[in-house]
């Protein structure tokens, strides 16, 4: 398919994005998101609705099949939108037919065949929801019409320290990165430095390596489009089928957008910078008091401008979402109080 028709299709299966307020940095938001996110997004949401952030527009793609679900965060700057009207051509029911058969076939034999599929078969468990959450927030950061997009994930919570300027780098996309050495990287995080410099070095670089993949991680809408098209025109598909033909899991969509801006984008159009107000929490008990201190020695950290309280990446959670946030959502209040009286 041509890439002038692939891009003039994906600008115009979303709905209008939402305008920036007059006289605002030219920014938004992003985020992709599914039911079983529901609690952290909640957060995510009531933090960002406090914060020097809340009148950014927000673009939110949501599984179509979970939509009711995030309708009633929709409002003003808040745009929430079914993946159907994200998603190119049948992706959307590739997607939900993945999880019938993920279900059918149960959670120890859907891992296995996510193992297989290098060599050839089964192709529906490359549709799953990991890989198209990846697809949508690329999608929806090249449909933007700002000048820079911030991808923000459910589980991330913004403190009263975050700024929209630190966003702003004029003549310049701003691109964070936190460089490491090839012998460093361990398990997905090195997949993902490989499958990305295997797709977009032409020299059979590959450096230089990276260990960020959290979010918030800013991204050019013009350079996603760039992406694309830098896909579509060498491997001849669309660039969406060219991610994922990838073995599952074995790539990320900040590793690509890295990758591409480092090999091809001129180095002046480019700010790099460290993700130095950024900060993790990773539960690892069920201690209910330990989770609030945790949070709450973040919050009050001037240092932090964003807090992700991670789950585990195995599935196994020592404290359920819903309680997480039961749990953090006074500490929420309590650290915004001061802003939102004044």
């Amino acid at each position: 398919m041509p890439i002038g028709h692939v891009l003039d299709a994906l600008l115009s299966t979303a709905s209008r994005p939402c305008k920036p307020p007059a006289n605002a940095p030219k920014l938004e938001l992003v985020t992709a998101t599914w039911r079983g996110d529901l609690a952290p997004f909640q957060l995510m949401r009531q933090a960002l609705s406090y914060s020097a952030l809340r009148d950014i527009p927000h673009r939110i793609g949501v599984h179509s099949e979970d939509i009711e679900l995030f309708e009633h965060a929709s409002g003003n700057v808040v745009q929430i939108l079914p993946t159907r009207t994200i998603l190119a051509d049948d992706l959307d029911q590739q997607r939900q037919m993945a999880i019938v058969l993920q279900h059918r076939y149960g959670r120890t034999l859907t891992k296995w065949m996510t193992s297989t599929t290098r060599y050839g078969w089964p192709q529906w468990v490359r549709a799953m929801g990991w890989q198209m959450q990846q697809i949508t927030k690329l999608t929806l950061v090249a449909q933007s019409q700002a000048d820079l997009v911030v991808v923000i994930d459910s589980d991330v919570i913004t403190t009263r320290h975050a700024r929209a300027e630190d966003f702003i780098t004029p003549g310049q996309a701003l691109t964070y990165h936190h460089q490491v050495s090839a012998e460093r990287l361990r398990g997905k995080t090195a997949k993902w430095n490989r499958t990305a410099h295997r797709l977009f070095s032409e020299s059979g670089a590959t450096t230089p390596c990276d260990d960020y993949f959290d979010t918030p991680f800013p991204m050019s809408p013009q350079l996603t489009r760039d992406m694309f098209a830098y896909l579509e025109s060498r491997y001849r598909q669309p660039w969406w089928q060219v991610l994922m033909n990838q073995p599952p899991r074995r790539w990320s969509e900040f590793a690509c957008y890295r990758a591409f801006v480092h090999h091809h984008v001129t180095a002046t159009q480019v700010c790099w910078q460290a993700p130095q107000r950024v900060r993790y929490l990773y539960p690892k008990s069920e201690d209910h008091a330990a989770l609030q201190a945790g949070v709450a020695g973040h919050l009050n950290d001037p240092g932090c401008a964003f807090l992700t309280v991670h789950s585990q990446s195995t599935g196994r959670r020592f404290i359920s979402p819903t309680d997480a946030a039961d749990l953090i959502r006074p500490l929420i209040q309590d650290h915004y109080q001061p802003t939102s009286a004044a």
